[in-house]
């Protein structure tokens, strides 16, 4: 496990999750706010998912994420999808050699356990920079939980 100060953990969980999440689809994605490309990704860290952690002084603290994916074709955004639901849980058995865990303080990081964790894909209209039309394109948003250190 990579240790990191308290104030720095929710950042560093955030990037190290970014980046499995780009080794695992094979393409560069945004963190927090995209650029409004029509093919796409984003990815944050959105807000505390467990809030009973704020009766004690927790050492690792359970965060619901969210990653959306903008596809102009439909068939290359469902591979995306097919090639998360593969890869995921992540640290299911709480592995020492899991790779995300050795390089990063992130415990678990998972598709979350819910209905429509994995959106429905929809038809949205984008305008990359310098353009003047809107284009067609596909989104799904995927949430997951991020169990991550942030005392060590």
């Amino acid at each position: 496990m990579k240790e990191c100060n308290f104030e720095d953990s929710l950042e560093a969980a955030e990037i190290a999750c970014k980046q499995h999440l780009e080794r695992k689809l094979g393409f560069k994605i945004m963190r927090s706010v995209g650029v409004g490309l029509p093919d796409e990704a984003v990815f944050d860290i959105g807000h505390l998912q467990t809030g009973e952690q704020m009766g004690f002084s927790a050492g690792a603290f359970h965060w619901r994420a969210q990653l959306d994916i903008y596809r102009r074709e439909r068939p290359e955004l469902q591979r995306c999808i097919m090639r998360l639901i593969q890869s995921f849980p992540i640290n299911r058995d709480m592995n020492a050699d899991d790779e995300l865990r050795e390089n990063s303080n992130v415990e678990l990081f998972r598709i979350a356990l819910e209905t429509n964790a994995v959106g429905t894909i929809t038809r949205t209209e984008v305008t990359p920079p310098k353009a003047t039309n809107p284009m067609q394109t596909n989104v799904v948003s995927i949430l997951f939980d991020v169990v991550f250190r942030a005392r060590f």
